[in-house]
């Protein structure tokens, strides 16, 4: 019996090390139950069934956007706290709104104990979610996509750990992402190759944030500590799998935002971050969530949306 009870408690460590290796960053979650009224679809991929939501605009079709969640949320929770649908599809854009697979597979999600997430490259490979094909069930997704829409220019965007996810597939889908955009989060530790083509990359982050702090270190969530790099070590490193050799230069269009570029020779070689002042870790411009002790302050007035759509629309 004492055998069996320290095997627990040591299955019980581990999962709590899975979920602080896997879940930070992690994104906002909204407090409350969001509003479950998307259309939404199944795909099943491999035996397992994700969860989905496409939406296409009224006006001609100009792109594809993939818009990813932070763990411990969902499609429907982040489409309603970035208010990204509407506003894409005045644009001309459709959207791809899916929500992740918990860490426990098989097991219903819990945001403490059992949070959706991507495998962004972070996860511990001894996690039996590195077993679920993430990047296999994106491929499907976008061709039944595409089956709907036809061929369109690819975007990606998403908060924190479904930030992390919009490298992870930019990094394996170099040839065809037309832009990338996300929200906080890290850069997947180990990339893969060069980039076939520049991928203009949009990294919005606040000054403030207690889980991916701007100078790095060590970072905090609802399931414990851990050490991360810094804001302009990661993206320096994925500038330079994009070819792109100079140093980020600052500006400081405002009081409140400062800007760092990296550019290279081709005019779509870019890697610019946007820091705001005072900030946290929330989705600019979202609706509220968690309290400030944990998600840091949010401040901005600053729309992260109509930024992002404004950095596609500028690299179509």
């Amino acid at each position: 019996m004492a055998d069996k009870s320290l095997l627990n408690r040591t299955r019980a460590r581990r999962w709590r090390f899975y979920l602080l290796m896997i879940c930070v960053p992690i994104a906002i979650f909204v407090l409350g139950k969001a509003k479950q009224n998307l259309p939404t679809e199944i795909l099943e991929h491999n035996g397992i069934k994700w969860e989905y939501s496409l939406i296409a605009p009224d006006v001609k079709l100009k792109g594809l956007i993939i818009a990813m969640h932070g763990a411990g949320g969902n499609g429907p929770q982040f489409a309603e706290n970035s208010r990204i649908i509407k506003a894409a599809n005045e644009r001309g854009y459709a959207v791809l709104v899916p929500t992740g697979q918990p860490a426990q597979a098989g097991k219903p999600a819990n945001f403490r104990t059992n949070p959706n997430l991507w495998n962004s490259g972070q996860i511990p490979p001894t996690s039996p979610r590195t077993k679920i094909d993430d990047l296999g069930f994106f491929e499907a997704l976008v061709k039944r996509a595409e089956a709907k829409l036809g061929k369109t220019p690819l975007f990606i965007t998403g908060h924190s750990n479904g930030s992390g996810m919009t490298y992870q597939l930019a990094m394996n889908w170099k040839s065809r992402v037309r832009a990338i955009a996300s929200v906080s989060g890290q850069v997947p530790p180990k990339l893969v190759g060069k980039a076939d083509q520049p991928i203009p990359s949009l990294f919005i982050c606040g000054s403030e944030d207690p889980i991916s702090p701007w100078n790095g270190g060590e970072s905090n969530s609802p399931w414990g500590k851990k050490d991360s790099r810094s804001v302009l070590t990661m993206l320096k490193l994925w500038a330079r799998w994009q070819g792109i050799e100079s140093e980020f230069v600052e500006s400081a269009p405002s009081e409140k935002e400062k800007v760092f570029e990296a550019r290279g020779e081709d005019p779509r070689q870019i890697v610019r971050v946007l820091r705001l002042e005072g900030h946290g870790h929330a989705w600019p411009g979202g609706t509220k969530g968690f309290a400030d002790r944990m998600m840091g302050p949010n401040v901005a007035t600053f729309d992260a949306t109509k930024a992002i759509l404004d950095w596609f629309d500028r690299y179509q």
